[in-house]
């Protein structure tokens, strides 16, 4: 196959064929702004070209015909294509220029468009992706074809690496030779990723609340006093037994025994305050102490799930 470059085109030819263009499509012609930036282009394209940079040129023709969409640049990106060996590419890229030029092409740039076409017809072949997960990323050679359902594409021949990916899958890759004019179709297969279970976070030890303080300390205050109160109590009714031995008066052994019973009944009501303290203390930390611990454990999250 022979590639055939369209020369330069000056600025006013380029102008006249796009506002004919636009005319005949009922669309608005171009500003003569977009016309002079896609000549500069255009004109870039071709001595790049000239130069033996296809590549660059590429982008220039491509830069030209986003500025202006004149049908004549087709003719130079699919030929340049072409030169790079993206058969499929050059192969959409002339049939698009046929398309939109229609009566328009010269005779003899129609003939050569279509001497590469039939060429490209052995240089191209079309797959069609069969994946049963919808939304996978597809990729040939590591370009991006589409995402799944990927229906029938043309690509050029040859051996080709065929990737698809999804997250939560293992990404499937398998090699593809396609000779020229073939129509096949490849059945791949994503398996899901092991899911991984999640620890449960452990519970920490707690220590004793605050309130389990509290009531011991409480406990501890009134069997200190208890146990000074009884000293008191056996320190008076020794004292009240001396007094019996030796001469005394009646007011003095009333006040001596009233004594003795008064720290006696204080030393009774404080050892029975230091019980009942001592029982709330128990009773908060075997009880509900452990208690508290069993609803924090119940209560630690294993992990949060669904959409929203």
């Amino acid at each position: 196959m022979r590639q055939h470059l369209a020369l330069p085109v000056v600025v006013a030819a380029l102008a006249l064929a796009s506002v004919a263009a636009a005319q005949s499509t009922e669309v608005a012609p171009p500003t003569p702004e977009a016309v002079a930036t896609a000549s500069a282009h255009f004109e870039r394209g071709v001595r790049l070209f000239e130069e033996g940079d296809p590549k660059l040129a590429l982008v220039e023709f491509r830069r030209s015909y986003e500025a202006v969409p004149d049908f004549r640049t087709l003719y130079n990106i699919g030929q340049v294509e072409l030169k790079l060996g993206a058969f499929a590419a050059a192969r959409r890229t002339l049939e698009r220029y046929l398309a939109e030029g229609g009566e328009r092409v010269p005779e003899a740039r129609r003939e050569a468009a279509k001497k590469n076409l039939e060429a490209l017809q052995l240089r191209t072949a079309h797959l069609t992706l069969r994946v049963a997960v919808e939304g996978a990323e597809v990729t040939l050679d590591g370009a991006r074809l589409g995402a799944t359902p990927l229906e029938r594409t043309m690509v050029s021949s040859g051996i080709h690496t065929l990737s698809v990916a999804k997250a939560g899958f293992r990404t499937t890759t398998q090699d593809v030779s396609l000779v020229g004019g073939e129509d096949r179709t490849v059945a791949l297969v994503l398996e899901p990723l092991p899911k991984t279970a999640e620890t449960p976070r452990p519970v920490e030890p707690r220590g004793p609340s605050t309130i389990v303080w509290i009531t011991w300390a409480t406990a501890g205050l009134f069997a200190a006093g208890t146990l000074g109160m009884t000293f008191a109590w056996q320190s008076a009714d020794s004292d009240l037994d001396a007094t019996k031995r030796r001469l005394t008066t009646r007011e003095e052994l009333d006040e001596k025994k009233s004594a003795v019973e008064t720290r006696m009944g204080v030393a009774i009501a404080l050892g029975a305050a230091t019980l009942a303290a001592s029982g709330v203390a128990v009773y908060f930390t075997l009880g509900k102490g452990a208690g508290a611990n069993k609803a924090s454990a119940s209560l630690t999250p294993l992990g949060i799930g669904g959409r929203f």
